[in-house]
Parts: structure tokens; C-alpha cells; sequence
């Protein structure tokens, strides 16, 4: 638990940094939006990764705002399908298996972090895998967590 708890931080780390960037440079103040659910694991480490970037960066504020999945998957068919992208947050979790069919379905919501400089090479190839389409990253994965086959 720890271990993911610390991946989901440094990885999080990295996107605020990519979402940031410019206007860091600029010294402007900044107000990154963050939609996830579970206050035990993505909340808590969302949190905790705005603790240590606030020292990094002060003029950064992480607006982490609890949002169950389904009402995620739901803002986001709306704010797009009705051109109020400007409603959605800068970051937002999802599950894996939604990933790539809001891609293709959204093409122009998403933005491709294949030369962002995060290493993808450091994450298991199937999760990796999962971020794609098209041969563009579009997500950083945060776990691995299990597949079950059924019979």
C-alpha cells in the first residue's frame, strides 16, 4: 500500500508539474483541479502529493474535489458533448477500462504526454498499455492492480 501510495505522489507530482509549467515560470498563482474518488487511497495521496508540491511550488494551489467515478464519467460526456470543456478539471482520474473509449470518443479533450518526459519504461507493460491509443500516452498509470480471468 505504501509503495502505490508513493508512485500515485510522484506521478502526480509529474503531471502537476506538466500542467504547470508555464505559468510557474510566469510567477503567476495557479489553481490546478483535481476530480478522484476514495478518500482512503486517491483523495489521501492526491493530498499529500499538494503538501509537498506546495513547498516546491507556493504559488501552485491543488483543488483535489471528491468525485465519484460515475459522476466523473458523466461530467465528462456532458461538459464535452455540450462545449463547456472549460467545466472540467485539469486532472482527472479514471479507470483504465474508460481510458481509451473517452480518447477516441473526445479526441480533442485529451492531451498526449508520450514526450512529456516521464519514463513509461518504468511502469509493467500492460498497464502502459492501457494509457494508449493510437502509440500516444494519454495517462500515467498509478497501479497494477489485479485482472481475474472467469470461466
Amino acid at each position: 500500500m505504501k509503495k502505490s501510495i508513493t508512485l500515485l505522489l510522484v506521478l502526480f507530482m509529474v503531471l502537476i508539474g506538466a500542467v504547470s509549467t508555464c505559468a510557474v515560470r510566469a510567477g503567476a498563482d495557479v489553481t490546478i483541479t483535481v476530480w478522484c474518488w476514495d478518500p482512503s487511497f486517491n483523495i489521501y495521496a492526491m493530498e499529500e502529493a499538494a503538501e509537498i508540491y506546495a513547498g516546491i511550488n507556493p504559488n501552485v494551489k491543488i483543488d483535489v474535489v471528491e468525485t465519484a467515478w460515475e459522476d466523473i464519467q458523466t461530467k465528462l460526456t456532458t461538459a464535452v458533448s455540450g462545449g463547456q470543456t472549460d467545466t472540467l478539471p485539469d486532472i482527472l482520474l479514471m479507470q483504465d477500462n474508460a481510458l481509451m473509449k473517452n480518447v477516441i470518443n473526445f479526441p480533442d479533450t485529451f492531451v498526449d504526454i508520450t514526450n512529456s518526459g516521464i519514463d513509461f519504461s518504468s511502469f509493467a507493460d500492460f498497464k502502459v498499455a492501457l494509457t494508449m491509443v493510437d502509440g500516444k500516452n494519454y495517462a500515467v498509470p498509478f497501479d497494477n492492480g489485479a485482472a481475474i480471468i472467469m470461466q
